[in-house]
Order: C-alpha cells, then structure tokens, then sequence
C-alpha cells in the first residue's frame, strides 16, 4: 500500500513575520527598502520620500562614536541621485571620524555638519 504525502504547509510564520514588518515599516512612514546592490554595503530606505542610507559604523571608529550603525540621510527621493551622493557623503563622515580620532575636533565637528 503506497503512503500518500500530504501537501507541504504554508509557513504560517514567516507569512506572519512579513506582515508585521510590513505593518511595523508603515506606522514609521517606510516604503521602499532597497538591498538590491543599487547601493552597494549598505541598506537604505525610503522615508517621506528621502532616501536614508544605513551604514556599520567602522571598529576603528568605536571609541569616538558609539553607535554600531548610522542612519545618514542622502537630501533626495531619486535613487540615481542618491546612488551618486552616497560614497560622497559617506566618505565625508570618514573624514570627519578621522578627524576625531586625531584630535582635530574643531574640524571634525565642521565635517560632521558638512556630512549632514
């Protein structure tokens, strides 16, 4: 007598995880999220229609800034646009924590204003 096989299940659970990351992400006014390589070593997301990157903070960089990760925002909605800003943008915080490391907080604190 042959065994019959039931149909595989839905997973219940992570159905009900993308939901709720849906409806977390729509209470905080996210509505895209792109990890698509558009943007490289970094995740970004779209708020009210400006694009923010997310970046790991380098462990060089530790001791002067204590998050692990930096939300930065790029100033723009278009994604070519931010694609070209992003390294630009990100490059200049470097710099700016550099500065930091090195003493030099006067500059640095005029790096991380350009960098907003």
């Amino acid at each position: 007598m042959a065994s019959r096989k039931s149909p595989p299940r839905p997973d219940f659970a992570a159905q009900d995880a993308a939901q709720n990351a849906a409806q977390i992400a729509a209470r905080k006014g996210v509505t895209e999220c792109a990890g698509n390589g558009q943007f490289p070593g970094m995740s970004t997301t779209r708020r009210n229609n400006t694009i923010h990157m997310r970046k790991r903070v380098p462990r060089r960089f530790k001791s002067i800034e204590p998050r692990d990760y930096v939300w930065i925002s790029l100033h723009t909605g278009d994604t070519t646009v931010a694609a070209a800003k992003a390294p630009e943008i990100w490059q200049s915080k470097i710099e700016a924590w550099e500065a930091k490391l090195a003493g030099d907080t006067q500059d640095a604190e005029q790096m991380f204003e350009a960098a907003r």
